[in-house]
């Protein structure tokens, strides 16, 4: 389950990070 919850906290993150980049220089690889 641990693992399950890590990956909707991850998605939820990534979702976020798109609609509201606020740090650029890290979605530059």
């Amino acid at each position: 389950m641990e693992r399950i919850v890590k990956q909707f906290l991850n998605l939820d993150n990534v979702r976020e990070a798109r609609l509201l980049p606020r740090d650029p220089e890290r979605l530059v690889p």
